[in-house]
């Protein structure tokens, strides 16, 4: 009887959590990822560098502050690494965001492709 209990606790807890977060987006501001481009660099040490900038257009017309995550793809699509931003664009506006990971050379020469998306905005 308390597997039963168990599982259907956790059955509810995911259906709601993923219905907030439906919600969430379907409210979510209109804010647009321009371009996103990557570049490997040497000079972190016994690592690669991964310079990176993240161009988004708030297409609002009012200041929004966002958290954004870049995604770092091998030439299947898997995710290599990824870093996080975060900040504020004025309404109308747009901001590149920009930044810099380390990691290992076999991990930063697997990467063909680079992703942005908007985490969350408020």
């Amino acid at each position: 009887m308390r597997k039963g209990i168990v599982l259907l606790a956790a059955f509810v807890v995911y259906t709601t959590a993923g219905s907030v977060q439906n919600r969430a987006a379907e409210h979510r501001p209109n804010l647009k990822i321009v371009s996103v481009d990557y570049k490997v660099a040497d000079g972190c040490g016994v690592y690669l560098c991964v310079d990176w900038k993240v161009k988004v257009a708030n297409q609002t017309g009012r200041t929004l502050r966002l958290m954004g995550k870049v995604k770092f793809l091998d030439a299947d699509g898997y995710m290599v690494d990824g870093d996080m931003f975060t900040g504020y664009i004025d309404g109308g506006h747009s901001r590149t965001f920009t930044g810099q990971v380390p990691m290992p050379a076999d991990d930063a020469n697997r990467i063909a492709s680079a992703k942005a998306t908007i985490v969350d905005n408020y």
